[in-house]
This record gives C-alpha cells, structure tokens and sequence, in this order.
C-alpha cells in the first residue's frame, strides 16, 4: 500500500540501485548481514567514507580491519549469491554498504547508525 510505503521511506527501510538486488539484509545484535545473486563484491564503509570490509566473490575472500590489521577469512557459504557479515565494533558511527555487480551495477544501502 502506499501507506506502507511511504513508512518504508520515512524509517529508511529501503535502498537505491542501477541493477544490483539485495536479497536479504538483516541486524541481529552486532552483525549485519547482506545477500545479493548478482553482486560480485561487497563493500561495508564507515565514517569518512572508510573502507571497513571488503567481501569478493572474484577471489573468495572477506577482508577486514580488526584491532588496526588487516583480518581474511574465507566467503560464507550462500545458497543465495554473494553474502557478506559484518561486525560492528561501536565505534564506526554508521556503516552502510556498496555492492557492486557486472558492468558497473551497483546498489546502495542506508547507513546503520552505530555507537553513543
């Protein structure tokens, strides 16, 4: 209905694209979870538009900052595509994320509001 939709916008409970879905997006606790078939990377960035993780379906790998290093562990398994977990750590302000897909299709999601 239009009022659900207008309250989807209101509480920023969608996101833009040129092509690329997002299948599943969800919070429990402190791990926010992103699914998509069509993306082939996944980018998680915080404040200041810093590069948190990196999931790539290209080399089957998520990178991301722990403790200032650099931290790789293997892809999560996905019946659906591509998925990506990340955990917060309460100090990134907000964290959204960036999929990118083949021939320059992207999605983006609203920010994830973290911290005091």
């Amino acid at each position: 209905t239009i009022d659900s939709l207008m309250e989807a916008i209101r509480a920023g409970r969608f996101y833009a694209s040129t092509g690329v879905t997002i299948q599943g997006m969800r919070r429990e606790g402190e791990t926010w979870t992103i699914e998509s078939e069509d993306a082939d990377r996944i980018r998680f960035i915080g404040s200041d538009g810093k590069l948190l993780a990196l999931a790539d379906a290209a080399s089957g790998v998520y990178m991301f900052k722990q403790a200032g290093a650099i931290g790789t562990e293997p892809l999560m398994p996905s019946e659906i595509g591509l998925a990506a977990r990340y955990r917060f750590t309460g100090d990134e302000g907000y964290v959204r994320c960036e999929l990118v897909g083949r021939g320059g299709r992207m999605a983006w999601t609203q920010p994830v509001w973290v911290g005091p």
